[in-house]
């Protein structure tokens, strides 16, 4: 489950650094990146593996915060989902910070 903190204490550059690492198309997308799903699609379909995911760091909160790791597509679609409504009802300091305290 992931932990929150206050904003206050945590670096600008750290969350940045987040940003940039994991979902650089962070402002542009409302929760979901269309484009990132599509590219992971397509290389699980030519994998013939679940190995890519094609998560945000909404998406990602939303799975460390109300779902298990396991891998399936019922899973992923709860995901989606849930990071509809986390887009909406968390600010983005909060959503970074849950996000990156979340990650053990």
């Amino acid at each position: 489950m992931a932990v929150c903190l206050l904003y206050k204490g945590i670096y600008p550059l750290y969350l940045d650094a987040v940003v940039a690492v994991e979902d650089h198309r962070f402002e542009q997308h409302w929760g979901i990146d269309l484009i990132a799903i599509g590219r992971a699609a397509w290389n699980n379909l030519i994998s013939w593996s679940l190995r890519e995911g094609g998560s945000t760091i909404t998406q990602q909160l939303a799975k460390n915060m109300y779902f298990t790791q396991e891998k399936s597509f019922i899973r992923k679609i709860a995901e989606m989902f849930m990071a509809f409504r986390l887009e909406n009802a968390v600010s983005w300091s909060y959503d970074g910070l849950c996000y990156s305290n979340g990650e053990n």
